[in-house]
């Protein structure tokens, strides 16, 4: 399974952030910037915690233009975790 935006408002502020069959659409195509955020390889939009509920377990991921708040900062652990660089709180399915 992939990290996905949702095809049917892709791209959009809000498109919800999903679990797909991986395949060779642009919705699954993502780079590390050096800022931390996860940049979708084709429209440059991020990877983002819903800044409604943030931070709060259960609180939404989203694509959203790219900004430098706390929402769009993420690492990679060395287990393989996707984890908010401000909060420590981990993206999971």
């Amino acid at each position: 399974m992939c990290i996905d935006a949702d095809s049917n408002h892709f791209p959009s502020n809000g498109d919800n952030i999903q679990l797909w069959a991986c395949n060779t659409h642009p919705e699954q195509e993502w780079v590390m910037t050096s800022a931390g955020q996860l940049k979708n390889a084709s429209t440059g939009m991020c990877i983002d915690a819903d800044s409604n509920h943030f931070p709060s377990d259960g609180d939404n991921i989203q694509l959203w233009a790219c900004n430098t708040h706390p929402e769009q900062e993420w690492v990679v652990t060395s287990a393989g975790q996707l984890k908010n660089a401000s909060t420590g709180m981990c993206i999971d399915a």
